[in-house]
């Protein structure tokens, strides 16, 4: 049975909020714990720190937490490229660019099919307007 992780000292969480913010481990100890040491124990002592599970749970939760407020759905990709469309301050460049990611985004950028015509059908067609004409005259 695995038990809760318990709360975190607030040292533990500023080592953690620190390696969040794209800190080394080492900075990040040194940062939390500023206490002088050796490179080799502020390097050891911040590798374990690292495998705390509760420093891991609170770090998995953070970052969790960051995608979700981060990610952008299609929905807000949409109405930000439809923002720089209708600002009358954009480029005609970035509207151009804006446009074409739109339409790469929901599909509209594939060629529609041209259907291809051999002779005969060529032909046939002709024959079928001049008959059309002569019934009109």
């Amino acid at each position: 049975m695995q038990t809760a992780p318990r709360e975190l000292t607030s040292k533990q969480q500023a080592f953690a909020d620190a390696l969040l913010e794209g800190l080394a481990s080492s900075k990040a100890y040194r940062r939390a714990y500023p206490a002088k040491g050796s490179p080799k124990v502020v390097s050891v002592k911040a590798a374990e720190l690292k495998r705390h599970p509760g420093i891991q749970a609170y770090m998995q939760q953070q970052q969790a937490t960051l995608d979700r407020t981060k990610r952008l759905t299609r929905q807000r990709k949409r109405q930000k490229l439809c923002d720089i469309v209708m600002d009358p301050n954009s480029s005609t460049s970035d509207v151009i660019k804006a446009m074409h990611a739109d339409n790469r985004m929901c599909g509209d950028d594939r060629a529609e099919p041209v259907p291809s015509f051999g002779l005969s059908d060529l032909l046939t067609m002709v024959r079928q307007r001049s008959e059309q004409r002569v019934q009109q005259s």
